[in-house]
């Protein structure tokens, strides 16, 4: 089984915990980077290794902002940067293109379904017009319940899933 297998099998397991749970396990995200820094090492050998945590570290301080409003998960991020370590930059890219595509969908078909789509476009400007005129940031739904009650969550491990499924088989 090579690395590739590898990583789309810890996506599933990863995307089956965050429907299920609502988080993504750090040992999950640990056996990612394991996997992607000893395919670097084969590869290329120590750097290829060093080049994952490169990717890696890139991707997670890139989702950082969106996670400190609280608009992703900090799991969200940590797959996110697993995956995309192990694609080239260039890869990268398109794979994340994927993902945004089918993450976009996934909203839209939840917001049409759930009759929610107002509502979640009335409080995201509102959100936007609060920091606008305060200056303040505040965390993205935070006077919601918590991450399972809030209306329309969307588990991001299942379009990364998705994307990355799509990347893989060419499209």
């Amino acid at each position: 089984m090579n690395g590739i297998s590898v990583l789309f099998l810890l996506v599933c397991f990863a995307c089956l915990q965050d429907v299920r749970t609502g988080k993504i396990p750090n040992a999950l995200i640990l056996m990612l980077m394991a996997v992607g820094i000893g395919q670097g090492v084969w590869r290329e050998g120590i750097g290829g290794g060093l080049w994952y945590l490169a990717r890696f570290g890139a991707y997670v301080a890139a989702g950082y902002l969106l996670y400190r409003v609280g608009a992703v998960g900090a799991g969200d991020v940590k797959l996110l940067a697993g995956i995309e370590g192990f694609l080239e930059w260039e890869s990268g890219l398109v794979c994340l293109g994927w993902m945004a595509l089918a993450a976009g969908i996934l909203a839209l078909v939840r917001m049409l379904r759930g009759d929610c789509g107002r509502e979640r476009i009335r409080y995201f400007l509102s959100y936007v017009g609060e920091i606008a005129v305060t200056g303040r940031w505040r965390l993205y739904l935070e006077d919601m319940e918590g991450a399972r009650g809030r209306p329309g969550t969307l588990h991001l491990s299942v379009p990364m899933l998705a994307g990355l499924g799509v990347f893989l088989l060419g499209a």
